[in-house]
């Protein structure tokens, strides 16, 4: 099985890349969450939960030959990929850079994100205080239940 984690941005078709149309296209099947697939013309997504994902690619290696799985915003930016990588480390992944939600955000503010302190805060406890009280420029992913 080939597995592809594709950065689907904000969730809407125009948000994905060229590259990441192209492995949805050519995948046997497309795991993501409700919340992501809403918004995308696909036949070929097979909903499930974040933690149902991990088991669904372990127990299914030789039913599918490529599979894809979608990713909030960008793969390398406070993603599921990191814990899907650490959950199948035996598996040959390819990580498809999508549109975070810093680039959408400084290129609609028409600001640049050079000398940004990123920090995630979604589903954790912590508090941005320290953040904001050290750094002139702060950018905060919120959200989740605590």
């Amino acid at each position: 099985m080939k597995l592809s984690i594709v950065g689907a941005g904000m969730g809407q078709e125009d948000f994905l890349t060229a590259y990441g149309k192209k492995k949805i296209e050519n995948a046997d099947i497309v795991l993501s969450t409700k919340r992501l697939a809403q918004n995308l013309d696909c036949d070929k997504i097979h909903l499930l939960s974040i933690g149902e994902i991990v088991d669904f690619v372990e127990k299914n290696p030789e039913k599918y030959e490529n599979v894809v799985v979608l990713a909030s915003g960008d793969v390398g930016f406070f993603s599921i990929a990191k814990t899907i990588a650490r959950k199948l480390p035996h598996m040959d992944i390819e990580y498809v850079s999508g549109i975070s939600s810093l680039q959408y955000f400084t290129a609609m503010i028409k600001k640049s994100y050079d000398n940004v302190t990123l920090v995630s805060l979604h589903g954790r406890e912590k508090s941005i205080l320290p953040f904001v009280s050290y750094n002139p420029r702060v950018f905060a992913l919120t959200g989740g239940t605590y």
